[in-house]
């Protein structure tokens, strides 16, 4: 079966560092992705700081149950586009 496409898209307003103002290379998530599908450590976050738009594929992986990339950090105004990814599960 093949998942229809569709694109969600969101500004991101409010995004920081460690430090609270987007400065910093290393984000903690206190925890909160510590169990997300695709997450291998502190490598997992990429840095898209710069950039205008950002697109993250929903349903990636082999089962369909991650997001590609697990983790990005942005800077605040980031476009955040959210892309089914083009998995076919059977």
């Amino acid at each position: 079966m093949s998942r229809p496409r569709f694109r969600i898209e969101r500004s991101v307003e409010l995004v920081g560092g460690p430090d609270g103002n987007g400065a910093g290379q290393y984000v903690d998530y206190d925890g909160w992705l510590l169990d997300a599908n695709g997450r291998d450590g502190s490598g997992s976050t990429v840095d898209r700081r710069g950039e205008e738009a950002v697109t993250i594929e929903v349903g990636a992986g082999e089962d369909g149950l991650a997001f590609d990339p697990v983790a990005v950090h942005v800077d605040p105004g980031t476009r955040i586009v959210w892309e089914w990814a083009e998995t076919e599960i059977v």
